[in-house]
Order: structure tokens, then C-alpha cells, then sequence
């Protein structure tokens, strides 16, 4: 069970969960990962690539705890599936679920189909609704050894924190610096971005001064006509940021309050002494010019 600590004088919280020391670990980088394809090193099994002691591929389910939820082919009990979600075996609190995003080990969201995207986007609009009256819930994802990963196979996580935590995550940031800008979703490199190369993606509603709040203003209000922009839009973002870092690891996060956003975060940099000494960020992109370089890169593409 995890222990939640406060700091009086600053009201931030740590999060006392030492089963997560037990997490098993396939992230690193394999010495043979640049001298191998994905096919070879990973051979296909059911159109799937597979990887025999992965708990997440095609044919391992045994290996998971039970299931709490499936996106199935052709019904939510096909045996054939495409999202699966499961409990986290090594769980930061009480609620921790793992999103697995595919059957294939290696595929990820920069390589999915876009019809594959909007499901995915639509089991993380699920589960939100599902846990969000136990508490605050937080969707992230870690993909390479440099985000804080333990398995290759990729998946996102969703936590539930009480309600009665304070969570020091920023809200909305003002817009600025458009990468790029839908008919209701837009994407944008914050003034204030703390990390380098950073990206914002939120419906253009929410990053309005003035507007209704309320249910719809949260992740779980995202509608169906607005998933497949945001789909398209994350994608084509990660891409660019690939194209950019090719062996990038990345994070992203969805904000779990109200005038929600996704914050994705390439993981070029790591903090030092000094930023750790006294809580400043330093920058060394400088947004302006991180928008103008990933329109180009999306230009060229």
C-alpha cells in the first residue's frame, strides 16, 4: 500500500511505494539493437512481433494479473484484442493500471495506424471516466531507457491519486509559439517550457481566457469529433521529434484537472546540480525557435 508524506511548510507530497523497486527491466538499450531489425530481433508471431518472456505480448496474457478491460477486433471478449488494460504488478498507489497499447512489442505511437490512435485515445477516455470519482487521475507514458521505462513493450499507465493531494503540475499555459493549429485542437512550444524541445497539445476551448467549465473541460469530456485531430496531432508531433532526436526517449502526461492538456517531453537533458540546488529550470532550446524548426520538420515530412 503506498504512504503518502506531506511537507507542511510547502504542501507538496511524496509518495512512499517501495514494491516498485521489484519492477522487472527490458528498457536499457540492447548492445545489438542498431545491428538487428525489429524483425529479426524480434520475430513476428500472429502478425505480431513477439518476445517469448514479454507479459504484455499477444499469447502472454497469463502473465498479467487479471484483465479489467479490453478493446477486442470484433467484440470487448475477442480473443483477438488491440488494447488491453491490466493492474500494474508493482503499483505506485492503490490505483495503477497499465494501458497496453497493442498485441506488437515494438510498434509504438508514432508508428500506428490512425483508425489505432483514436482507439487507444479512446480506452485513456475510459478508464478517466471509469476512476476519476477515486481520485485525480494521471495518464502517462514513458518510451526509451531515458524516460524512466522498465519495458520495452509499449504502454502508457494511468494512477489514481486521492483527491486530498496537492499535485504540483502546472496548469494550462498561455498559447504561443503555434506548431500547429486544427480546427479544434492546436499544438504549441509554451514561453515558459521547462524541458527543451516540448510540446503542448489541447483543445483550443481550453486555452481560451474565457469559456464554459465544467465536465467538458476535463480529459474525460474530450468528444468523439475532436479524437481524431488530437490523434493526428500528438502523432504527427512525436514524429517530428524523432525526426529531430532519433533515439529520443520521451515522456507525456495528460493533465488531470480541469482545461486539460497533454505535455509531451523529449528527454535530451538531464537535471544538475544546479537546477536540483534551487528548483529553477534551465532551457536550452528556446521555444520560439523549437516551434519554427518542428514546422519545418512537419513540412518536410
Amino acid at each position: 500500500m503506498a504512504k503518502f508524506v506531506p511537507d507542511v511548510k510547502t504542501r507538496r507530497w511524496v509518495v512512499i511505494a517501495p514494491s516498485r523497486i521489484a519492477r522487472p527491466k527490458d528498457a536499457g538499450r540492447d548492445t545489438v539493437k542498431e545491428k538487428v531489425s525489429a524483425d529479426e530481433q524480434f520475430p513476428k508471431k500472429n502478425g505480431y512481433h513477439y518476445h517469448q518472456p514479454c507479459p504484455f505480448c499477444l499469447g502472454n496474457e497469463q502473465l498479467t494479473p487479471p484483465e479489467i478491460y479490453r478493446w477486442g477486433r470484433k467484440d470487448p471478449h475477442d480473443p483477438d484484442w488491440v488494447v488491453r488494460v491490466v493492474p500494474n504488478k508493482f503499483p505506485i498507489t492503490d490505483l495503477h493500471e497499465v494501458v497496453i497499447h497493442s498485441p506488437d512489442h515494438v510498434t509504438d505511437l508514432d508508428g500506428f495506424s490512425q483508425e489505432h490512435l483514436e482507439i487507444l485515445i479512446k480506452v485513456y477516455r475510459e478508464r478517466y471516466n471509469d476512476l476519476k470519482e477515486s481520485g485525480q487521475v494521471i495518464i502517462f507514458v514513458n518510451v526509451g531507457e531515458g524516460s524512466g521505462a522498465s519495458l520495452k513493450h509499449p504502454h502508457s499507465q494511468v494512477v489514481v491519486v486521492p483527491h486530498q493531494i496537492n499535485l504540483d503540475v502546472l496548469s494550462i499555459e498561455p498559447v504561443g509559439n503555434i506548431i500547429v493549429e486544427g480546427q479544434e485542437i492546436l499544438a504549441w512550444s509554451p514561453d515558459f517550457s521547462q524541458w527543451p524541445w516540448e510540446v503542448w497539445i489541447a483543445p483550443k476551448v481550453c486555452c481560451q481566457r474565457e469559456h464554459d467549465k465544467g465536465e467538458a473541460c476535463y480529459f474525460g469530456g474530450i468528444e468523439d469529433r475532436q479524437i481524431p485531430e488530437f490523434a493526428s496531432i500528438l502523432q504527427s508531433m512525436i514524429k517530428r521529434l524523432i525526426k529531430r532526436f532519433p533515439e529520443m526517449s520521451y515522456n507525456y502526461y495528460i493533465y488531470p484537472g480541469e482545461c486539460w492538456y497533454l505535455r509531451l517531453i523529449p528527454r535530451i537533458v538531464h537535471r544538475a546540480g544546479f537546477e536540483l540546488g534551487t528548483g529553477l529550470s534551465v532551457n536550452i532550446a528556446d521555444p520560439t525557435m523549437v516551434a519554427e524548426e518542428l514546422k519545418k520538420n512537419g513540412e518536410n515530412a
